[in-house]
């Protein structure tokens, strides 16, 4: 009787070797068979959505134990994501998904905020450069939270949070409702009035009627927000 070897997945492959190596270079993915690399990425969040993030969330940031946290599992090793995007999940959406055609990070939108700080957003709207788009895994810190919320405040901006994975709790947050739940990302984006979707929609997001509500409405009556850095850099 013959038995097939055990497939190697392409994670295994990536691990080390030549595409390792290209991933570990700026720009470097740019050399990598374009196929190969969409497949590579695409196996990567398919092993990503499997994970109890909530889990992994809270013993990572450290507020629970691996002992005391039901479905914790350590992360297996993952090949190096491609250089300059910030995770296997912003090329996913950048680079093959629905913000492909807005530039990563604009050099023009850098956005300062309260303390000095200066936020720069991951993808601006090209249609109204009021609507920010930010990718995001999970938001860590109660800081952070801040920050999107100081920003919408400060510069009449709106967020579009593209979430990796649907019901994560927002770790940062101490209070249990009565049936034992705490707040997600979702209803915390909710709640500040933000808009979301998930990883592998921001293209049918785009297409949708809030979103063609939100190019037509999101600082309706003031300048762009370029001129609006821009004046405030003169001044």
């Amino acid at each position: 009787m013959s038995t097939n070897p055990p497939k190697i997945s392409l994670i295994d492959l990536c691990l080390t070797g030549p595409v390792a190596d290209l991933l570990k270079k700026k720009d470097g993915y740019k050399e990598i068979d374009h196929s190969l690399l969409k497949s590579l990425c695409a196996e990567i969040l398919d092993y990503q959505s499997k994970i109890d993030w909530n889990a992994y969330n809270a013993v990572m940031i450290g507020t629970s134990l691996p002992e005391d946290t039901p479905g914790f599992q350590k992360a297996r090793d993952l090949p190096p994501y491609p250089r300059p995007f910030a995770s296997w999940l912003e090329l996913s959406e950048q680079y093959f998904g629905g913000l492909s055609d807005l530039e990563r990070e604009p050099e023009d939108y850098k956005i300062p905020y309260i303390v000095e700080h200066k936020y720069k957003p991951d993808n601006i709207c090209s249609e109204n450069d009021r609507i920010i788009f930010e990718i995001k895994g999970v938001i860590r810190t109660l800081e952070e939270a801040g920050k999107y919320k100081q920003v919408a405040k400060q510069w009449n901006v709106h967020f579009v949070f593209v979430l990796q994975c649907r019901d994560i709790i927002c770790p940062w947050t101490n209070y249990i409702r009565k049936d034992g739940s705490k707040m997600t990302l979702e209803e915390w984006c909710t709640k500040q009035g933000f808009d979301y979707c998930y990883a592998g929609e921001t293209e049918q997001f785009r297409k949708s009627e809030r979103f063609l509500k939100l190019i037509k409405t999101v600082g309706k009556g003031l300048p762009t927000l370029k001129e609006e850095l821009k004046r405030k850099q003169n001044s």
